[in-house]
């Protein structure tokens, strides 16, 4: 009991590991000075820090028990927050180790919410700030949306609801870019319903409409013409070989491919470059290759078309210093069963320019091209290619080449594939003292990019 102005009043009286209630009426009916004791023999695993901020505190109270009862829940409470603290602490430290970016951003946001619920507001906003940036770098954006609209619901959670409307309409633009009308259709669906979660009525009406259009249009037959446009799309492929024995060799081969379809237009891009040492070599150990070509084609319909190509090549190893070529003709497609499964015939006229060591400054025209391209897909992931191209001058039948270039490209990610590129060419006319056909293999990782 504590004396105060000649007034016994009841204490609790706390200690490390113990928590004793002494209760007693008023000095005017004394009760016994032992008073009644309560003994709790297991301590929590962590002591709240009201706790151990001192070895003992006195609470008084005016009513039998009320204010001992409340600071004891305190206590408790306390203690618990703690716990929920550590337990969070772990959570947040296994988030941040996971790889992958979908994953991630979702344990992370769920995290955020945890800690909104023990009162750490600031601490959730940052960790949902950190769950939102690990989602922007999703590849797929199908996935991205669907993770940055579910993350925009737990700002509006934690009490941030402009936060909340911001990236759903940024979900919103990126599903105007997708060109697949079905996905749009689901993925605009769904956003709605988010706007509608964090009571924004107006917008997920709007955005409902809108998915409306989207299913309507994925219900209608795709036309065979005009061609569904597509974005630029390409890759790089890398290849190199290295050998040390009696002599040294290496090489480094580059490729570079470019192409798109317009509604009526299609442009194709290929560029290799390939450096050649040999230490056995007495003169030029070094030898580089250049090969180009490019072509463009206006569809009239799905069948007729007009096309210009050219290619170019320069081989030091075959004593080609230029070999360059320029066509132009009509063509028509043989097969269409998609737009990556595809046979075109292409018939013309061209000039050829060759200097190279026995033909120096050889001109020719006319130059009757014929040419054949196939694409496929086969088992709905292996990429193939196979271009045939044929000419021959009018006036020299006898010098007429061949040109066959065959890609065959294994994904192993969404971005990376395993590629191999045969190029053979056959002249019938060879520079002096060099075979009439030329054989190249490059095989490599190609990074796809569009």
């Amino acid at each position: 009991m504590l004396s105060v102005n000649n007034k016994l009043i009841p204490i609790i009286l706390v200690i490390p590991g113990f928590w004793f209630s002494v209760s007693n009426s008023s000095i005017a009916a004394p009760q016994s000075s032992q008073g009644v004791m309560q003994i709790n023999n297991s301590p929590p695993k962590r002591r709240s820090k009201i706790v151990e901020s001192s070895r003992a505190q006195i609470i008084p109270t005016d009513t039998d028990g009320d204010a001992a009862s409340e600071s004891r829940d305190e206590i408790i409470e306390s203690e618990s927050e703690i716990k929920s603290e550590s337990l969070l602490s772990q959570a947040l430290e296994m988030a941040n180790s996971i790889k992958d970016p979908q994953r991630k951003a979702t344990v992370l946001s769920d995290v955020a919410l945890q800690y909104a619920a023990i009162g750490q507001i600031a601490k959730a906003t940052i960790i949902l700030d950190q769950a939102l940036e690990t989602a922007r770098t999703i590849e797929d954006p199908p996935t991205k949306i669907s993770v940055t609209g579910a993350i925009a619901v737990k700002y509006n959670t934690i009490r941030e609801p402009e936060r909340a409307a911001e990236i759903l309409g940024e979900s919103w633009a990126e599903i105007e870019a997708i060109e697949d009308a079905e996905t749009q259709t689901s993925l605009f669906t769904e956003i709605a319903l988010k706007y509608a979660e964090i009571g924004r009525s107006e917008q997920a009406r709007e955005i409902l409409a809108r998915s409306q259009q989207a299913l309507e249009q994925a219900a209608m037959p795709v036309p065979n013409f005009p061609f569904q446009p597509t974005p630029l799309a390409g890759g790089l492929t890398v290849g190199t070989r290295v050998f040390s024995g009696l002599n040294s060799e290496n090489s480094l081969d580059l490729n570079v491919n470019l192409e798109q379809q317009l509604a009526t237009d299609s442009f194709d891009i290929d560029l290799s470059f390939r450096t050649d040492f040999d230490s056995d070599r007495t003169t030029d150990q070094r030898r580089n290759r250049y090969f180009g070509s490019a072509s463009y084609v206006h569809h009239f319909d799905k069948r007729w078309q007009y096309g210009v190509r050219t290619i170019f090549l320069s081989d030091e190893d075959e004593n080609i210093n230029a070999d360059w070529g320029f066509y132009t003709g009509p063509g028509i497609n043989l097969m269409r069963k998609s737009r990556q499964r595809t046979l075109d015939f292409f018939l013309g006229l061209g000039v050829e320019y060759e200097d190279s060591l026995g033909k120096s400054n050889d001109f020719d025209f006319p130059v009757i091209p014929v040419g054949l391209i196939y694409r496929d897909i086969y088992f709905e992931f292996l990429q193939f290619s196979q271009e045939l191209f044929y000419t021959f001058p009018v006036s020299d039948s006898g010098d007429d080449r061949l040109l066959s270039r065959t890609r065959l490209s294994i994904p192993i990610t969404k971005r990376w594939s395993l590629s191999s590129l045969i190029n053979y060419i056959y002249r019938g006319i060879p520079p002096t003292d060099k075979p009439s056909s030329e054989l190249n293999f490059t095989t490599g990782l190609t990074f796809s990019f569009n």
